[in-house]
């Protein structure tokens, strides 16, 4: 289901401004308890009884940070939009996710507001990060969100895209590391 399609299935139009908690208390039960069915119905993934593989493939976030330092994909993520992005077009840096914290993403959504950071790292915490990079969409943080959305018959969502193929993209991130560290 589109963003679009949730607009018009009753769900909110807020369009790229969408959060996953605000989708879901539109759910109706019957969605719910079908993506509940789909997560008791998945097996644990080899030797780890509590996760489950995702349904994004994988791919080694070695070739990002190969190309780009920590502190380049800081600032990208600081400088990222959130826009839709469809879940068949991504891959994940790691190979599982918890089925408690799926379920609980199911169940009652569990976004923080926009702009909301981590208060260990200071990082972005309100919505997936995905990382474009050599062509590859890698889902670099929302795992768990975006396999729930799946479950819940999600084809796209919004998240902080930082596209690190777009020169003008990396020059804004340039920009902003230099203010940063003019300040």
């Amino acid at each position: 289901m589109s963003l679009a399609d949730w607009a018009e299935d009753g769900g909110p139009s807020r369009g790229p401004g969408l959060d996953f908690a605000s989708w879901c208390d539109q759910l109706d039960g019957v969605r719910v308890g079908a993506a509940l069915a789909r997560l008791d119905a998945t097996p644990p993934a080899p030797g780890r009884t509590q996760h489950f593989l995702h349904p994004f493939g994988f791919v080694d976030r070695g070739f990002i940070k190969q190309q780009f330092p920590n502190e380049v994909i800081h600032a990208a993520i600081e400088c990222a939009p959130v826009v839709p992005v469809r879940l068949d077009h991504i891959v994940s840096l790691q190979h599982t996710v918890t089925k408690s914290t799926v379920r609980a993403y199911v169940m009652q959504g569990g976004c923080s507001p926009p702009g909301v950071r981590d208060p260990d790292h200071g990082g972005f915490i309100d919505h997936p990060i995905i990382i474009r990079c050599s062509e590859v969409n890698c889902l670099w943080d929302g795992n768990n969100r975006l396999t729930a959305a799946h479950l819940l018959g999600a084809t796209e969502w919004p998240c902080r895209f930082v596209d690190l193929d777009d020169g003008e993209f990396l020059a804004r991130v340039h920009a902003y590391m230099a203010a940063s560290a003019g300040s």
